[in-house]
């Protein structure tokens, strides 16, 4: 008579084996999981240098552009319309204090600072540049309404029209309508500008806050 060897596994050995199998899952979903996190900050601070260049390149471009509006605007209105040189010598000084601020501004933090890895100062920075921003705006504005009086009285009384056989009066006001136009056209990219630059600047604080 043959004796059946054939061994029933245990119920222990059962639930060996299931915990075994739930540690290998935990262990390859943790893994995965850390892949993914290192994955998503590698990309958080590429974004973060990505704002980090937009927000320099406007303050870059901004200088630019100041430098080359300070120096057309005395060539064309005192070579042509004979602003005053008082008048010419206002509006540059204007656009160059502007854009050198603008580019000061845009600046203050940079890559360096970044890698740094000093986060609350850098949020600071960025705090602090937002307000120095909208700071700046407004007194620029209260800058240039009496700049466009001025620039009216300059055109009311330039010589430039006094020999072309025309109404003077109209060639004039014709002057200072498309002077206007051409400023509220001007400031409507200005307030687009600075508000693209407020929002690179809140959207790098909420960047870098994640990394805390």
């Amino acid at each position: 008579m043959e004796t059946n060897n054939t061994v029933t596994p245990n119920k222990e050995n059962i639930e060996s084996a299931e915990l075994l199998e739930m540690r290998q899952q935990m262990a390859e979903l943790k893994s995965q999981l850390d892949e993914q996190l290192q994955l998503n900050e590698v990309n958080l601070r590429k974004n973060i240098m990505k704002k980090t260049n937009s927000i320099n390149s406007f303050g870059s471009w901004m200088l630019f552009g100041g430098i080359l509006t300070a120096i057309l605007f005395p060539f064309v209105f005192h070579r042509i319309y004979d602003f005053s040189i008082a008048c010419c010598l206002a509006t540059s000084i204007l656009c160059i204090v502007d854009a050198c601020h603008d580019y000061y501004s845009a600046h203050r933090i940079s890559k360096s600072k970044i890698s740094s890895g000093n986060v609350k100062e850098n949020i600071e920075t960025l705090i602090s540049m937002k307000k120095n921003n909208k700071t700046a705006f407004v007194v620029g504005l209260f800058c240039i309404v009496p700049l466009f009086f001025w620039w009216g009285y300059e055109i009311m009384n330039t010589p430039y029209f006094d020999e072309m056989g025309i109404n003077i009066e109209i060639a004039k006001y014709s002057l200072i309508g498309s002077l206007l136009v051409g400023s509220v056209i001007g400031g409507i990219f200005a307030v687009k500008l600075y508000k693209k630059q407020q929002k690179n600047i809140s959207e790098m604080i909420d960047m870098i806050s994640e990394t805390k």
